[in-house]
């Protein structure tokens, strides 16, 4: 019998060497929730093709997949329903757990394994090089003599610009107007364009702007400067209101929780020499990201314990393990209308127009965006948020948008807490 046993322990671990050993076959897809050229687009490549020559078989590639849309959501759940066999890997960033926090997704971090972290940066406060202020406190003074004036461009609510902005308003007492933006590149030349005065951008997403001087930065969120950023201050180093703050964009790769344990130790190890090269270094500098400091998985664990408890914090969901998220908040009724969006986006050819939660959003502003919102209120004063509508995309439809026809292709926003809409419009005399 004891020979059996270990006849059969042999044949186990043999079969276990034989497997990891056969492991990649095949190419294995990397899921990016968002689009080709963004930041962790950019950061995720980066890492791949720092991966040394012959960690994988000959004909083996990591191919990435961009999947974008509700604020990362998409490509996670699409992700989410792949088979657990490790070739099908994938991103999840801090997009991901403030959708988390929010209650925005049934999905966790449990539903996934860290590989390793590709970036961990804090952002970045722009504003144009001629605005009236020059310093992070002059800003504050400035939105303080004109509430509710001041317009910030962030991605939406399921994204972590936007948590640094609530953040911002908390910290210190004041009132700011907001502008969506499909990712922070858009919502950075929107700052030069002047539809929006202030920011909140990873440094890779304005690099352009930042090195032509079209944008200045003003403060880091977080309570530590940015290696790239020696003489910017950190918001939480010089402002105790604001000494927890540390806002920042990381973003990890991932197997789905389940997968074999040879193959998460084969792509940990591969990961983590790529990210310790000098190779992979080299392009972080050229993104201007500072090098991973989250390398184990006793870090990793570390770190999303703490961004999980802030996150709750800034979104007024207590703290602790028990502390649940309640999802989206209750909104009051809309009068008027039913068709009546809050806001306007303009993305492939088509108008986008998006139910929001903010009444904030509805106040008039400058550019192009303030311009669609202005007449809105002007048509439908009365007007009030409603509940978001969800709605899957299925072909074209005809509506009513303020008695007018319109075309209508929609796509749902995969859980992310807003609703949204392609239009194309077949009246010109609406003037949107």
């Amino acid at each position: 019998m004891k020979h059996l046993s270990l006849l059969a322990l042999a044949l186990v671990l043999a079969a276990s060497a034989a497997f990891a050993g056969a492991y990649p076959e095949r190419n294995v897809s990397v899921i990016v929730p968002y689009g080709a050229g963004g930041t962790t687009d950019l950061a995720t490549r980066a890492m791949l093709d720092s991966v040394k020559p012959g960690e994988i078989p000959s004909g083996v590639s990591f191919i990435v997949v961009n999947m974008p849309g509700g604020s990362g959501l998409v490509g996670v759940n699409k992700f989410s329903t792949s088979a657990k066999d490790g070739y099908t890997i994938g991103t999840v960033n801090c997009d991901f757990l403030l959708n988390v926090v929010r209650g925005a997704t049934p999905l966790s971090l449990a539903n996934f394994i860290p590989l390793v972290f590709v970036q961990a940066d804090p952002y970045l406060v722009l504003v144009r090089s001629d605005a009236p202020y020059k310093t992070f406190q002059q800003l504050l003074d400035h939105i303080k003599a004109n509430p509710g004036e001041v317009i910030f461009g962030d991605s939406g609510p399921g994204a972590v610009p936007h948590l640094a902005v609530t953040a911002i308003e908390k910290s210190f007492g004041v009132s700011v107007q907001t502008i969506s933006y499909d990712n922070s590149l858009e919502s950075s030349l929107a700052v030069v364009n002047g539809e929006s005065h202030v920011t909140i951008s990873h440094p890779s997403a304005a690099s352009g702007q930042l090195k032509a001087g079209a944008l200045i930065p003003l403060a880091v969120t977080s309570n530590q400067r940015l290696a790239n950023f020696p003489d910017v201050p950190a918001i939480g180093e010089i402002y105790k209101e604001a000494a927890d703050m540390r806002i920042l964009s990381w973003i990890s790769i991932a197997a789905l929780d389940g997968t074999p344990p040879e193959i998460v130790s084969y792509l940990q190890r591969i990961f983590s020499e790529s990210v310790r090269s000098k190779a992979f270094n080299d392009k972080l500098t050229t993104f201007q990201s500072q090098p991973i400091s989250i390398l184990t998985a006793d870090d990793m664990a570390k770190f999303f314990a703490e961004q999980t408890e802030y996150y709750k914090k800034q979104q007024g969901l207590g703290t602790g393990p028990a502390a649940a998220s309640p999802g989206p908040p209750p909104v009051p009724a809309r009068e008027g209308c039913p068709h009546v969006p809050l806001q306007y986006r303009h993305s492939g050819g088509f108008r986008r127009l998006v139910h929001l939660r903010d009444d904030r959003r509805l106040q008039p502003a400058t550019g192009r965006h303030g311009k669609i919102r202005a007449r809105l209120l002007a048509l439908f004063p009365g007007y009030r948020p409603a509940p978001a509508f969800r709605r899957a995309a299925a072909g074209n439809h005809r509506t009513a948008l303020f008695g007018k026809e319109t075309r209508r292709r929609g796509r749902r926003a995969a859980g992310a807490g807003e609703a949204h809409f392609r239009f194309r419009l077949s009246r010109p005399d609406l003037h949107l």
